[in-house]
């Protein structure tokens, strides 16, 4: 079941929230950060202009939660070298949203951002 429409304005609201502290103030030729919400899941993403075409936008995965509504819980993804999502090993769930953006943001292992 996908979210309903007050959970989509929270979810957004936060992730937006997250993306504008991460990368404040995006330039023309720098990074800068959004979200894509699919069905249960939650995707955060790098945005940045093609290298050779900056009229041309590269958008890269970096991390992506889904939640369960059985087990109540957001499980955490990370994309690998083979791209595609994996399981974050260290934290494989944590009890709310807010909860993976922390994750995310510390990102103790260098497995989102590097």
């Amino acid at each position: 079941m996908a979210f309903t429409d007050e959970e989509i304005a929270q979810y957004g609201d936060s992730a937006a929230a997250f993306c504008q502290r991460r990368i404040p103030v995006p330039t023309q030729d720098g990074p800068w950060m959004g979200f894509r919400i699919e069905g249960q899941s939650i995707i955060l993403l790098e945005f940045r202009p093609h290298w050779q075409n900056k009229s041309l936008l590269v958008q890269s995965p970096i991390a992506k939660t889904t939640f369960v509504r059985r087990t109540d819980e957001w499980r955490i993804y990370r994309m690998r070298a083979d791209l595609k999502w994996h399981g974050y090993a260290p934290c494989p769930a944590v009890a709310s949203f807010e909860e993976f953006l922390e994750e995310v943001d510390r990102d103790e292992y260098c497995c989102f951002f590097g």
